[in-house]
């Protein structure tokens, strides 16, 4: 008896799925006229006839037409959420090649990953079922459609549409359809399955030959190593940042044999960990970085240590010598269980075997996901090649990673209670931490609105709010200081502070003894993410923009007219310290009052007013001459940085704070928005300070590390979809502390990813030189910065004189390139300053 259906199974790529966010109908592709080519399926299948290229719906091109779609109907905002949260399903797309008997009908049901066929000899027809209604958004983007499981038996044929295709054609069903697919005469068929079922209607049953494993998935041995990036594709890793060791040889190998993995081979280990790190910042998903062993594995510690301080799920791998080998102290042997314990990470452990690997692996993923905290393994050489102890499985530990991202609402009593201080309290601060990154920041600019509440964010919250909002009064908590004068001041005055997601609540509470003045109510995801240090009149767990938003709704229903009655002293009276106790200084209590009464006003005013603080604090941050017969610093500071000082002073020197302006400016209009990554030293606060920004920031804000942001530029351009651009703002020392990674962007660039850097150059270590009076041995010298941007294949200008910033900013937003530096020389003497809170009373409890 023939067999009616023989399937051979070819080859395996990636399968991608829409977030699950409310898009049109219309990103369904309907066709696949005009879709690239991909001759790589056909390829795997030496003896198929090649006649016409084979159209192929990918991956990219599925999710290349839903963000074109939602492009055009959604607002920037919600677009920018679409394109942060697009992931990896998990899925892989089968090609398969089908011989079809005469007379075999088949029934198709497609899941939300598309299917493509490509008919090679013979013709198949199909009945598609008419749409009577389209499904609901939500559950077709889940992969419910309303006609997945639609029963066909019940079905006439007046139900369908029939249409007929031939050798040489092509066609792609579109998403959520259901057909049934015949043929008369036989044929064969190039299929791209993603999620689809398929069954031969009975009788007669279907039948599968076999599977042939081809160049594309031949590389999938069963073995440890291919068990654990099975694993952790399953838990969400995209990403694999390391650098290669004789340790690492089987890891490596299964995963650029695993199509769901991406290897991005760094030059140095410890920028690896720091890549991983920042990509969990930036996704809050689980990250991956991996080193031999011995100096790899030492390298990675800085990384590790931010992931554990920051609160990031980050897992680290690391190969060790065989076991027959270890603790011999012979050559790269390194105890790394401890050496990481030591340095803060809870979870490292040595894995003793294969039958052990399992299950570490598991609490390890688990222990990530839901403690939000790096973990590592160091894994044997022999264990990594040794055979799996089990086949492939869905790793159990995903269950935990869709439980920690998934949203809930907050409390609604806890939410009611906090309005009722809210009506209490005149004075109120909202503080947004970084936590609340990864929420929609139009929440949080609403409550601000109906609480008549300024705005402020740590570091790594810059640009949740648009920082054009009224409302947003700048960063606090960078280098210790509380930021801008005006920040400072409300912070001091404040009789409250609603924090959302706010790690180190110490610059908003607390006086230079550290003892709490401040009243605040705590807005946390989870109990684990509530801190204990400080005492909160209420605490709120849950989603932080639904809570935000659930509490606007409460203050929007009420009139508050006491908000707008702000008097002088109520915080003074709310906190129960006296002007002259807390010595504050009237400057300061003047500043505030007039910011307390204006703040009204701005709400009043809506987001087009023109906020008066940034232009009464931007001025004399640009126009502040720097007084060329000044002492120095520190006396042993030469005569070399003087004398370039005194050029720059004669010919007109770039400042940090017009360059960073006017680059905001020029890609304010830009979509997808820019990522914000800002190196740590004196560029922290010039960056902080003077670059509006309305998008993701990433930092080492708790660590410190420079180097950190060209690491960070990279990962977020290796995460996100392209095209997308990041922007580095780093000072000459910490560029030249990771510049030599700017060959791996330039290994893994992809089409349109754009990687713009801006190197402020003072020859100086400024944040050690202006922080601490005396210090010597800060004077550096760098490389012509351009010279190596183009060495590594990018493009880029030196700026030496003010005037030439318009045109070299222009020309670095304009251009194609991957790569873009512009190397910016600024006056040695410069120093960004940031205000200090006026409470002295270091004993003042309050």
């Amino acid at each position: 008896m023939a067999k009616p259906v023989v399937l051979t199974h070819l080859a395996h790529v990636p399968a991608f799925v829409p977030p699950k966010a409310r898009l049109p109908n219309s990103t369904r592709p309907a066709d696949c006229e005009g879709l690239p080519e991909l001759d790589g399926a056909v390829a795997a299948c030496n003896e198929l006839p090649r006649r016409n290229p084979v159209a192929v719906l990918d991956a990219a091109h599925v999710k290349s037409e839903c963000i074109k779609a939602a492009e055009a109907t959604l607002p920037p905002t919600e677009l920018d959420e679409v394109r942060r949260t697009w992931r990896s399903n998990g899925r892989l797309l089968s090609w398969a090649h089908m011989a079809v008997a005469k007379g075999t009908n088949i029934e198709l049901h497609c899941h939300p990953n598309v299917e493509v066929v490509y008919v090679i000899s013979g013709a198949l027809s199909e009945d598609r079922l008419k749409r009577t209604e389209e499904p609901e958004n939500d559950r077709f983007l889940e992969g419910c459609a309303a006609v997945l499981d639609a029963d066909l038996s019940q079905t006439t044929k007046d139900d369908f549409e029939t249409r007929t295709h031939r050798a040489g054609s092509a066609f792609a069903n579109e998403i959520g359809s259901v057909h049934r697919s015949y043929t008369d005469e036989g044929c064969e068929l190039l299929v791209l399955w993603g999620g689809c079922h398929a069954r031969v209607s009975k009788p007669p049953p279907f039948m599968v030959e076999g599977v042939r494993e081809f160049a594309p998935v031949e590389a999938f041995r069963r073995d440890c190593s291919d068990w654990i990036m099975n694993a952790l594709a399953d838990a969400g890793c995209t990403n694999v940042y390391g650098g290669h060791g004789g340790a690492l040889v089987p890891l490596v190998n299964a995963v650029c044999a695993n199509p769901r993995l991406n290897w991005i081979c760094v030059r140095n280990e410890a920028n690896a960990s720091l890549m991983a790190a920042a990509e969990a910042k930036l996704t809050g998903r689980l990250a991956c970085c991996i080193a031999t062993s011995g100096p790899g594995a030492t390298n990675l510690t800085t990384g590790l240590v931010e992931a554990c301080q920051d609160r990031l799920p980050v897992v680290c791998l690391t190969g060790l010598k065989p076991r027959q080998s270890l603790h011999f102290a012979e050559f790269q042997d390194v105890d790394q269980s401890r050496l990481f314990a030591g340095g803060g990470v809870s979870f490292s452990v040595d894995v003793a075997s294969p039958e052990s690997l399992i299950p570490l692996l598991r609490d390890a993923v688990s222990t990530a996901v839901t403690q939000r905290t790096c973990v590592h393994l160091a894994i044997p050489v022999d264990v990594q090649a040794a055979p799996a102890p089990l086949p492939f499985k869905r790793f159990c530990a995903a269950a935990a990673q869709e439980r920690v991202m998934r949203r809930w609402g907050p409390d609604a009593e806890a939410v009611a209670n906090v309005a009722t201080l809210v009506r209490a309290s005149p004075r109120i601060v909202i503080a947004l931490g970084a936590k609340a990154a990864l929420c929609c920041g139009s929440s949080f600019a609403r409550l601000a609105r109906q609480a008549c509440a300024p705005i402020l964010y740590r570091l790594d919250a810059k640009g949740l709010v648009d920082e054009h909002d009224p409302l947003a009064f700048g960063v606090v908590g960078v280098h210790g200081k509380p930021g801008l004068e005006h920040a400072a001041a409300l912070v001091s005055t404040a009789e409250l502070v609603l924090a959302f997601g706010v790690e180190d609540h110490s610059l908003l509470l607390c006086n230079n003894a550290g003892f709490q003045i401040h009243k605040m109510v705590e807005f946390a995801e989870t109990a684990l993410d509530v801190k204990g240090r400080f005492r909160a009149v209420e605490t709120v767990i849950g989603d932080l923009a639904t809570a935000a938003e659930a509490l606007a709704d409460i203050l929007e229903t009420t009139k508050r007219p006491q908000l707008l009655r702000r008097q002088s002293t109520s915080s003074e009276k709310a906190i129960g310290v006296d002007h002259t106790t807390r010595q504050v200084s009237e400057r300061t209590l003047e500043l505030a009052n007039r910011l307390w009464d204006e703040i009204p006003k701005l709400v009043k005013a809506g987001r087009r007013s023109k906020p008066r603080y940034t232009v009464d604090l931007m001025a004399p941050v640009q126009q502040k001459p720097v007084d060329p017969d000044a002492p120095l610093v520190t006396p042993k500071l030469g005569k070399k940085v003087m004398s370039v000082h005194m050029q720059m002073a004669a010919t007109g020197r770039p400042h940090p704070a017009t360059a960073l302006e006017s680059l905001a400016k020029a890609l304010s209009d830009e979509h997808p928005r820019p990522v914000l990554c800002i190196d740590t030293g004196d560029i922290t606060l010039w960056a902080s300070l003077c670059y509006p920004h309305f998008g993701r920031t990433l930092s080492s804000e708790r660590l410190g590390t420079m180097g950190y942001g060209l690491c960070a530029g990279i990962a977020a351009l290796q995460t996100l979809p392209a095209p997308q651009r990041a922007v580095v703002v780093v000072g000459d020392g910490g560029f030249q502390m990771t510049l030599q990674e700017l060959a791996t962007f330039k290994q893994h660039c992809r089409p349109g990813q754009r990687l713009l850097v801006i190197v402020f150059d003072n020859a100086l270590l400024g944040r050690v030189i202006f922080g601490f009076q005396g210090a010597a041995g800060c004077e550096i010298d760098g490389p012509d910065c351009v010279a190596l941007a183009k060495a590594y294949g990018g493009d880029g200008i030196r700026v030496e004189k003010a005037g030439e910033l318009p045109a070299a900013i222009d020309a670095a937003v304009a251009s194609s390139s991957g790569l873009f530096l512009l190397h910016v020389l600024i006056d040695p003497l410069l120093k960004a300053d940031m205000a200090a809170f006026i409470d002295k009373a270091a004993m003042n409890c309050g």
